[in-house]
């Protein structure tokens, strides 16, 4: 099977062609050649692999961590997503809590919104310029049935009193076709093969 060259990875997403054309090499590591003993073993160097090990590592200096990736750091949806850091999720805190109780939903929505702010806080500590700018989220609505369904997140937000969603009217989304959009504060951008590499 012929290895894909750096110029087939520049071709996987904008992140990679960007950090490619700022001098990254975009080569695969070296496979393992036989063996190999570990405390633990991460199959797959996307995100979650890579934060998996950094964060074993920072509880656990001593620990023998073996991160296996077939192709580069950030090959799949790591490397090719849109670039936010957002605390949103495809389910409501009424729902959640409908389903696991009340604190635990509100927990698990606090904990999401920590994370925002972590991404930024663990990339600078290990001095990662992956762009990072916590600036929020918008929600637009171009439809009376996304409007509906953004008016009601604010209005679960403000029930909850976990998420500061915001209700914006058309101008102050910016967004040509948008009646409007719900904002979500703890929300970021980054570049995730900068952040993967």
């Amino acid at each position: 099977m012929t290895q894909p060259t750096a110029a087939g990875y520049r071709g996987l997403s904008y992140w990679h062609d960007s950090v490619g054309a700022a001098g990254d090499a975009l080569e695969r590591r070296p496979g393992l050649d036989g063996d190999a003993d570990a405390d633990v073993v991460i199959v797959g160097g996307g995100l979650t692999g890579l934060w998996t090990a950094w964060y074993l590592a920072e509880r656990e200096p001593d620990a023998r961590i073996l991160v296996l990736e077939k192709e580069i750091a950030g090959f799949g949806a790591s490397g090719r997503n849109g670039g936010w850091c957002s605390a949103l999720f495809p389910r409501s805190t009424a729902s959640l809590a409908k389903t696991h109780g009340r604190e635990a939903a509100v927990a698990m929505r606090r904990a999401m919104i920590a994370t925002v702010d972590e991404v930024g806080r663990a990339a600078a500590e290990a001095g990662i310029d992956c762009d990072y700018v916590r600036g929020g989220t918008v929600l637009y609505a171009r439809s009376a049935v996304q409007e509906r369904a953004a008016r009601a997140d604010v209005a679960d937000s403000a029930e909850w009193g976990v998420d500061a969603l915001e209700w914006w009217d058309a101008a102050q989304t910016g967004a040509a076709g948008a009646g409007g959009g719900g904002f979500h504060p703890p929300g970021a951008r980054g570049h995730p093969a900068q952040l993967g590499s």
